[in-house]
């Protein structure tokens, strides 16, 4: 595979990790509001990754690493899918990746699972029949069952796709998401639509297939629906090199690149976004890695109608990065309130959970 853009291993994974690391947890965890609900040992996961999602007293998520099985050349476990039951307070591990050999089943999901009726559906990151590529997955929570939909690098040279990140969505009976890899034009990446009655996965849309990337590479996150379009964000590509915003026609099946991050002097307008997109009337808001004023990454506003890109602020404003620095993910918006967080800078280097109010 060619011109890898960023490493299979989720570096957001290790930030976090190391934040927890240094976090004296059992020093605070049994006093004033806030609890430790589960501590992960390794054999019930390990290095959780994405969100967390409801349905009735239970949550459900996964863990990047952990597990049952420690397979030889994976001594940190293949991660696992997990119900926590918020009214007994006990954790129950519902799957262990990594039972099947060569971890044919998948292997270290990084996203979110989603929930439909009693099935829950996801990514894992590597592992699959045909390597070491990704798969879609679903677990039936009532049989207790995982059946492997997908398994990417089915194709000649991974173009239906490899390494997924972020989380599928789902629109009527197809899924859609992204690879961060693989595709028709090299190892740039994929859109696809997954139909769970036919079982049948469709590349939408290959990443790289301009000049220099002039169209993307590299997704890095999830996709949001708003009507017929699809929106997302690569790191990298576009007119700059520095990563881009599109929409996805889904049923024009057409691309088109609404901002090429790095159009400013020193990417002043932001770059590198790793992360997902969240809409609030005809705006789009989201985060870019680096660039920004002080070149340690932004919280922008993208206007859908005029096609314009505002920088809301620009991170590393404060002495020694004090305010935050690297921000990676999402943003999440309760009321007029922006939430999100950065994997490095703050007091103590290691990162910080930052609010950002809306005018």
């Amino acid at each position: 595979m060619k011109n890898r853009v960023v490493s299979r291993f989720s570096v957001l994974a290790l930030a976090v990790g190391l934040v927890c690391l240094s976090v004296p947890i059992g020093s605070f965890a049994e006093s004033g509001p806030f609890k430790v609900l589960v501590n992960f040992a390794g054999t019930n996961g390990s290095w959780p990754y994405g969100d967390l999602i409801q349905y009735g007293e239970n949550l459900y998520g996964m863990t990047s690493l952990g597990g049952a099985y420690l397979p030889s050349g994976n001594s940190d476990g293949c991660g696992t899918i997990f119900e926590f039951n918020t009214q007994k307070g006990k954790l129950k591990t519902l799957y262990s990746f990594g039972s099947v050999a060569n971890q044919a089943a998948g292997a270290n999901p990084n996203g979110d699972l989603i929930e439909y009726g009693e099935n829950l559906y996801g990514m894992t990151n590597d592992g699959g029949a045909n390597g070491n590529y990704g798969t879609i997955f679903k677990f039936n929570t009532q049989k207790g069952k995982l059946k492997t939909l997908y398994s990417f690098g089915s194709e000649a040279n991974q173009a239906d796709g490899a390494s997924p990140y972020g989380s599928l969505i789902q629109y009527g009976e197809n899924l859609y998401g992204m690879t961060s890899g693989g595709g028709a034009n090299g190892d740039y990446g994929t859109i696809f639509k997954f139909n769970t009655q036919k079982g049948k996965l469709k590349t939408l849309y290959s990443f790289g297939s301009k000049a220099n990337q002039a169209d993307g590479a590299a997704p890095r996150g999830s996709l949001i629906q708003y009507g017929e379009n699809l929106y997302g964000m690569t790191e990298a590509g576009g007119a700059n090199e520095y990563g881009t915003i599109f929409k996805f026609n889904t049923q024009k099946g057409k691309l088109k690149i609404l901002h090429s991050f790095g159009s400013k002097a020193n990417q002043a307008d932001g770059a590198v976004p790793r992360g997902s997109l969240i809409q609030y009337g005809e705006n789009l808001y989201g985060m870019t890695y680096g660039g920004g004023a002080k070149g340690c990454g932004t919280i922008f506003k993208f206007n859908t109608p005029k096609g314009k890109l505002k920088i809301l602020y620009s991170f590393g404003s404060e002495a020694n990065d004090g305010d935050g620095a690297y921000p990676w993910g999402g943003l999440m918006l309760l009321r007029s309130t922006l939430y999100g967080v950065t994997c490095k800078g703050g007091t103590d280097t290691l990162g910080v959970i930052f609010s950002y109010t809306l005018k």
